[in-house]
């Protein structure tokens, strides 16, 4: 098939038949001729070089390639429907456009109130901003699915370029029933014989776990995967297991009284935290702006 010869009248159209399995409920519902819509189906079957629908007496049924097919198209409209909308910003003053990843430690250490400083002083600059790990969001940027990342930089970051953003300090949360809650500080060595909760996707964090526990001789006792530090504390709270979380994050009002924060002595736990952007690129405008802007705020941040 040579996708030169689609259209995106030829898709819209598909889509509209494949969700009202009807050639003229389709031609209704986007104001083209049954006929003009027959021949669009058509002309787009010979295109890709197979039968998208079977013809029934009930209507018109996706074939294996039409579900694929249809699949490809609503992402298709999505993305052009996006466009449409990111055009519509700049034409009415919209100046630029900046997309920005980042890890969950760098969210819970201030960066959304950064974020909204910058947006109340660049109105016209629009901040697409997501929360990733720190290998997701180098990857983003490697592959220009991103303008800036937040990470720690203890993961590989071949071709960025970095700035200093700020620091990571992982400290222990236990129940305070727990025999190390007693402890003003721990080694990690000293909480290895116990359970440990930990987020479901910090692949990053779970693998510094176990090498601290090959390291001494031990084996990590994982019992509990979840999403987000909040539930990390709510099952530590529980008295399900050890936690790690930011020194920085706030702990969830429902587990005041029933958790102790106990500081590490490990070095691996403090981490810096740098903002990446690809290296030996002129950077936008606006690109540039939230990254003089992040990293001065950061320095001035408590």
């Amino acid at each position: 098939m040579n996708p030169h010869h689609v259209d995106l009248t030829s898709l819209r159209v598909f889509v509209a038949v494949a969700q009202s399995g009807s050639i003229s409920a389709a031609a209704e519902a986007i104001s083209l001729s049954i006929a003009a819509v027959s021949k669009r189906i058509t002309d787009l079957e010979a295109v890709v070089g197979t039968l998208l629908f079977r013809r029934t007496s009930s209507g018109m049924e996706l074939s294996p390639a039409g579900h694929s097919l249809l699949q490809h198209a609503l992402q298709i409209q999505q993305g052009v429907e996006r466009m449409a909308q990111h055009m519509g910003e700049f034409a009415s003053g919209v100046a630029g456009q900046v997309r920005l990843l980042a890890t969950s430690s760098a969210i819970v250490q201030g960066l959304p109130a950064q974020i909204r400083e910058f947006c109340e002083k660049h109105p016209n600059i629009r901040v697409d901003f997501e929360e990733r790990l720190s290998g997701d969001v180098v990857r983003s940027v490697s592959d220009r699915r991103a303008d800036i990342g937040i990470f720690t930089d203890n993961v590989p970051h071949d071709g960025l370029a970095v700035r200093s953003y700020d620091q990571d300090e992982m400290v222990l949360v236990a129940h305070a029933d727990h025999p190390l809650a007693k402890l003003p500080e721990a080694q990690l060595a000293d909480a290895l014989q116990y359970d440990f909760v930990s987020q479901y996707e910090s692949t990053a964090m779970n693998h510094a776990l176990a090498l601290a526990a090959a390291h001494s001789g031990r084996t990590l006792k994982l019992r509990s995967l979840v999403r987000g530090y909040d539930s990390v504390c709510r099952l530590v709270a529980a008295g399900l297991g050890l936690g790690l979380v930011p020194a920085s994050f706030e702990l969830p009002e429902a587990v005041f009284g029933k958790l102790v924060v106990v500081r590490l002595r490990d070095a691996w736990v403090r981490r810096r935290l740098v903002i990446g952007v690809r290296e030996g690129e002129a950077l936008p405008s606006a690109v540039q702006a939230l990254c003089d802007h992040l990293a001065a705020t950061a320095i001035s941040r408590p």
